[in-house]
């Protein structure tokens, strides 16, 4: 019987298959709506992937952040605090740690 599905999957499943089930799986995605707060968290998911995607890319092709790479990772870092914290934060933040 394992021999019979084997023989089974290898025959019927393929590179084709496989991305023919995910784009019929993306396309049920694709008509799925979400919220305004689970956008916001999905926006938010976002940002974080793309910092944690600059820091990938650098140690990717030699497993070190080179000067070049650093100033990407650097500039998505900054993006992520620019969008997301202002100097009134900060100053909150503070005011209630030192109260």
């Amino acid at each position: 019987m394992k021999t019979l599905i084997k023989w089974f999957v290898k025959h019927y499943v393929s590179k084709d298959t496989l991305k023919a089930a995910i784009h019929a799986a993306n396309e049920s995605l694709a008509k799925v709506e979400v919220n305004e707060a689970k956008a916001k968290v999905i926006g938010v998911a976002n940002d974080v992937s793309s910092t944690v995607g600059a820091y990938l890319t650098g140690y990717a092709d030699n497993g070190r952040i080179d000067p070049d790479e650093l100033d990407q990772v650097n500039a998505a870092c900054d993006a992520v605090v620019d969008k997301y914290v202002s100097d009134k934060t900060v100053e909150t933040f503070i005011d209630k740690i030192f109260g």
